[in-house]
């Protein structure tokens, strides 16, 4: 009867709803005890596609080996199982272990919380997939179709938690709602598999023709790997201009999940372009790369090419996935099997190997590769020449004359680019060969392409699991970044050089606070260590404690900037989380506590939150203050603190330096308990007051709440298109 189809509709679709709430809570959980690094996030894709691996190879295996009558039995006890563990039990996670690396202590940590009821979630679809095949309803003659209802749910809970879930529940209460609807998914299942019969398949004499071969495997593989090192590619130049939230998080994602939808449905969905044109796809999605990293379009509008690329990019993949599905519903959790092992080694690729082999996000151009990789295992036969020859030279010339001619933003340079990079692209794809091999030679010559398109020779580059960092001389000055965050500048020479600049200069509000009172603050913290500005403000009769997440921040600041020599004041460097170091801190009391630790554009949620100001605050004087860089482009960080404030029965006050000089623009956030410190600042020394009532509306930022929808500064974000110049020539 059709209207049974109903029940493993939604019992697919609801699995994947919850498998995908929980990765985006349990990721959020452990975010601040790793000091809010982008790759929490890259890790805990990696272990959930292992899992999904390991629950789909267990899917076949048992299938195949008892057959689906006697495995549904086994099914139903594993769907209970994990009450013994969470969602049975509090689904708690602890601090990260700093003898381990980032990306392996995360895995264990996802193992020992969320491994076994993710593990049985992992096993659904594939099974309920073969259920139906082998069922008497109608539906049985294409059962991928709950795949693309598997998506789906996947894809609703990735929008729903940033804008409903995360903005309107805390952590608690978002556990609760979830155990529940693990409840109620078991229970139907168990009610599944009662309700619909199913029988094992007998194998016909003529199904040897339609057996699997290897080369439908290695085109799997290729599509499914190429699919997910996109996605974490651009997820992780998303996260190094903005924040690792999971806001962020879910738009390449949602994304690479849509497109599997559209492609798996009853009716998939694909327009012929895209496959006709992946070759040029590919070509100008690399030539996008370079052009992001040489700043010629405003973020927004960088971040919306990237979404774009990598949507269809990933429509490929997944229209090519279901075009070389398997012939036989047999091999039908096989082909699932080899596209999860496909995607949990992109990701092992993207989050593991790469940041520790490159200075760049060069996996972007891997993952081009990768699916240009595909064209190489076509049967047909391979056209090339000396017009392949040519094109490729032509890419070559185009790759290193582009950013001299067009170093900003021509309607005339992107006509030409589009034009000569289509006619490369399509004379390269002539050849099996030549468009995939140009791709690898362009990621791996792509670490000395980049300086060109950045505008700038760094004396100094380096990328590990908590980003990638630069040093480079300008005109007179030395600067250091973070992704795209400023960290300091000094001058290259001059009897000034050592003077603090940019956001920490003498007429900066941090500078200013930090003059007037050097006879007062005996005792400094400062959390975030950047180029070592701040340091250069002590005198001999301080001490300065200075927390810095990662040693090779302290390594670059010690050799390229000079701040941290001149300082008169003893200092004391911490390495580690600021908050786990704090706490291990125990006796430390501070006049003065400088909280300027960025991750992507902003300080790290888990530092500003109620929770930390309150560890912040048994680490204080009665008369000392809480100093907060609170300059970001996206993001107001004022509501959050006034919450906090409010909160804990704290004065706040900011105050915005415009730029001037060698002095940059920058925002700072003053919280303190002694009223003749504020009444100090505010009315002699030009800070402004901040009223305490701005997020009434929503729950105070602690550790189990955070969302960045009602700080982001959507003015901001339309006015930087808006003052784009399109139509320049």
């Amino acid at each position: 009867m059709p209207y049974q189809i109903v029940l493993p509709t939604v019992i697919t679709f609801l699995s994947a709803f919850l498998l995908f709430q929980i990765e985006l809570i349990v990721a959020k959980m452990l975010l601040p005890n790793y000091g809010g690094s982008y790759l929490v996030w890259g890790a805990s894709v990696v272990f959930f596609q292992a899992v999904l691996f390991l629950g789909y190879l267990f899917a076949q295996y048992g299938i195949d080996k008892w057959g689906i009558e006697k495995y549904k039995k086994i099914h139903v006890v594993l769907v209970f199982l994990p009450f013994l563990f969470f969602p049975g039990r509090n689904l708690t996670v602890s601090y990260a272990h700093e003898q381990v690396p980032l990306v392996l202590d995360v895995f264990l940590q996802l193992l020992s919380t969320v491994g076994p009821v993710f593990f049985v979630l992992s096993t659904i679809s594939v099974v309920w997939q073969v259920w139906l095949s082998r069922s008497e309803l109608p539906q049985r003659k294409n059962p991928y179709v709950l795949y693309a209802v598997s998506n789906l749910g996947s894809f609703a809970a990735l929008f729903t938690y940033p804008f409903i879930f995360e903005l309107h529940l805390d952590v608690n209460q978002q556990l609760l709602i979830w155990r529940l609807a693990y409840l109620v998914f078991a229970l139907l299942n168990a009610l599944g598999f009662v309700w619909i019969k199913a029988r094992d398949e007998v194998r016909s004499t003529n199904e040897e023709s339609l057996t699997v071969t290897r080369l439908d495997v290695i085109k799997w593989l290729l599509l499914s790997s190429g699919g997910v090192v996109m996605f974490l590619s651009v997820t992780n130049i998303m996260t190094y201009e903005v924040t690792p939230v999971p806001l962020v998080w879910i738009i390449p994602l949602g994304i690479y999940l849509m497109a599997f939808v559209l492609n798996f449905k009853a009716r998939p969905w694909c327009p012929r372009w895209i496959v006709k044109g992946i070759p040029i796809i590919l070509a100008l999605s690399a030539m996008l790369f370079f052009m992001v990293q040489q700043i010629m379009f405003p973020a927004v509008i960088s971040l919306v090419l990237l979404c774009g690329s990598l949507f269809l990019l990933c429509m490929y993949c997944q229209h090519e996935l279901m075009a070389n599905k398997p012939k036989s519903h047999r091999s039908l959790a096989l082909f699932y099997v080899v596209i999860s092992l496909g995607s949990f080694l992109g990701g092992v690729i993207t989050s593991w190997i790469v940041p520790l082999i490159s200075i760049n996000t060069f996996e972007y151009l891997i993952g081009l590769f990768l699916i240009a990789a595909v064209r190489v295992c076509d049967k047909r036969g391979s056209k090339q020449g000396v017009v392949t020859l040519l094109a490729a030279g032509a890419w070559t010339i185009l790759l290193f004359v582009w950013p001299k001619i067009f170093s900003h933003f021509s309607l005339i340079g992107i006509a030409i680019l589009v034009a000569v990079i289509s006619w490369v692209a399509l004379e390269l794809n002539r050849s099996r060969w030549a468009l995939t091999l140009a791709l690898l030679v362009v990621a791996c010559v792509s670490s000395y392409l980049e300086p060109l398109y950045k505008r700038h020779d760094f004396i100094y580059k380096m990328r590990n699991y908590y980003g990638i960092y630069e040093v480079y001389n300008g005109v007179q000055m030395r600067t250091f970044l973070h992704g795209t965050t400023l960290h300091g500048v000094q001058l290259l020479e001059g009897e000034y050089r050592n003077i603090p600049l940019g956001y920490y200069s003498p007429t900066s509000a941090v500078g200013q606070v930090m003059i007037e009172n050097q006879s007062l603050f005996r005792r400094v913290a400062l959390i975030g260590l950047g180029a070592g500005t701040l340091t250069a403000y002590g005198n001999s009769q301080q001490s300065f404690d200075i927390y810095e997440l990662d040693p090779d921040v302290f390594k670059i600041a010690k050799k390229y900037f000079s701040y941290m020599d001149v300082s008169g004041s003893r200092n004391k460097y911490i390495f580690g989380d600021a908050r786990m170091s704090l706490e291990k801190n125990t006796g430390a009391v501070y006049d003065a506590i400088v909280v300027d630790a960025f991750g992507g554009d902003s300080i790290p949620g888990h530092l500003v939150n109620l929770d930390m100001i309150q560890k912040y605050r048994r680490h204080m004087t009665e008369s000392g203050m809480i100093l907060f860089h609170a300059t970001n482009r996206y993001l107001n960080l004022e509501p959050v603190l006034s919450g906090v404030a409010n909160k804990v029965g704290a004065y706040v006050a900011s105050k915005d330096v415009p730029d001037g000089g060698f002095n940059l623009r920058s925002l700072w956030v003053v919280m303190t308990w002694d009223k003749k410190t504020y009444e100090d600042l505010t009315s002699k020394k030009g800070w402004r007051p901040v009223k305490t009532d701005q997020m009434d509306r929503y729950p105070v930022w602690s550790d189990s709440y955070s969302s960045i929808l009602p700080i982001l500064k959507l003015d901001m974000l339309i006015g930087a298109v808006r003052s784009f110049k399109f139509f320049s020539w």
